[in-house]
């Protein structure tokens, strides 16, 4: 997730544009901070469950994690830490390793990163048990970057949401964000 318009904060928000987020699009808020799911997800669907209850409820996994990781994001952010171990627990591969420099180099820097972010995550692909694509409209506009000594902000957020593209996979038993990739001003 890299910008160049937007650097530190924002790259947090935004990212390389894909060919396929080209055709896609997105209205409405919701909350990122919704609390993250209280116990790990059981990608093991449920035999008693008919198709559609259990492709549901995987789907409210998928959606539970990926707000878990915007959740984590700000709760981390609040005093970065790039070890911090909750950076860990709804992502994995390229986004944790994204996530941890960038938290670290907010505290070599000095930032804290306050406010929250709105997102209107939803599934767009499902294998079940495999592999996830939520697509969410985040929109930043209330977190900024402040200077730890000062408190005073750093950085403008953006003025329009972006378009959020994460590929989730089952890891350790929870679905985990493992790639994220945003379209600037998107939604």
């Amino acid at each position: 997730m890299t910008d160049v318009r937007r650097p530190t904060l924002a790259a947090l928000l935004t990212g390389v544009v894909a060919a396929a987020a080209a055709l896609a699009g997105c209205a409405g808020t919701g909350g990122a901070g919704t609390a993250p799911p209280t116990t790990r997800p059981d990608l093991r669907l449920s035999a008693a469950a008919g198709p559609a209850q259990a492709r549901a409820a995987e789907e409210a996994d998928v959606v539970r994690s990926y707000q878990g990781m915007w959740a984590d994001i700000i709760a981390v952010g609040a005093a970065p830490d790039g070890n911090a171990p909750r950076l860990a627990r709804f992502a994995a591969g390229t986004q944790l390793a994204r996530l941890r420099r960038w938290m670290a180099g907010f505290a070599r820097q000095g930032v804290v990163l306050s406010g929250t972010v709105k997102a209107d995550p939803h599934v767009v692909a499902l294998t079940s048990g495999r592999k996830a694509v939520v697509q969410a409209c985040v929109d930043g506009s209330q977190w900024v970057e402040v200077d730890k000594a000062t408190g005073k902000v750093r950085t403008e957020p953006p003025s329009l949401p972006d378009l959020n593209i994460a590929t989730l996979e089952p890891v350790g038993g929870t679905w985990k964000v493992t790639e994220l990739t945003v379209v600037v001003d998107r939604c």
